[in-house]
């Protein structure tokens, strides 16, 4: 997805890509859940160039020997839950959310939700902190 508000990546298989398996550029508000990503040889999801206050949410989805699971670039805040990252051999995290890795590193079945933003996770509000009312 790009420049989108609001959009949804949902239920799909994606997989052995020579680069990314999802991107997200510029886009506010965004959904990705379900997905199983395998085999890319990027990042799994890609997340970037978010505007200050929006985020996205990622619930889900299985990821597994990516060249990593999570990229991010300019990110404003990832909320994250029920992802699988135990087949993520590679790395989990990369970019901009990389110093945060120990967190998902330490529950890689996604069984307690968070939210990562660039200055370090926090508790998860109730909505993953992810509005799209006004749209």
């Amino acid at each position: 997805l790009r420049d989108s508000h609001c959009g949804q990546v949902v239920n799909n298989l994606i997989m052995d890509n020579h680069r990314k398996g999802i991107e997200i550029r510029a886009s506010d508000a965004t959904t990705v859940a379900g997905n199983h990503v395998v085999g890319n040889r990027s990042a799994a999801i890609w997340v970037s160039a978010q505007e200050k206050g929006f985020g996205t949410s990622l619930s889900g989805n299985v990821l597994r020997a990516n060249g990593s699971g999570l990229a991010t670039a300019t990110a404003a805040h990832v909320a994250l839950s029920g992802n699988d990252f135990t087949g993520q051999t590679l790395r989990l995290l990369d970019g901009d959310f990389a110093p945060q890795t120990r967190h998902v590193a330490m529950d890689t079945r996604g069984t307690a939700p968070m939210v990562l933003p660039a200055v370090g996770p926090r508790p998860y509000p109730a909505n993953g902190g992810i509005s799209c009312s006004e749209y």
